[in-house]
């Protein structure tokens, strides 16, 4: 039987950044983008904004 999970750290970094946007249907997303070599660029994941998120980025949208 396993024991209780282990916390541990590493020493690995991942730098990303987050660009939010809207789908061509208008789905309003967050997507992780990991910044690789010169303009190589990786997505590592997406989802759909929270109530606030959408709150903050509809208000960026109507100064646009």
């Amino acid at each position: 039987m396993a024991g209780p999970p282990v916390s541990r750290r590493s020493t690995i970094v991942v730098r990303f950044l987050t660009v939010s946007g809207r789908t061509a249907s208008g789905r309003p997303l967050i997507v992780a983008v990991r910044l690789l070599a010169g303009l190589e660029q990786q997505i590592i994941g997406a989802r759909e904004m929270t109530p606030p998120e959408l709150a903050r980025f509809e208000a960026w949208e109507a100064t646009s």
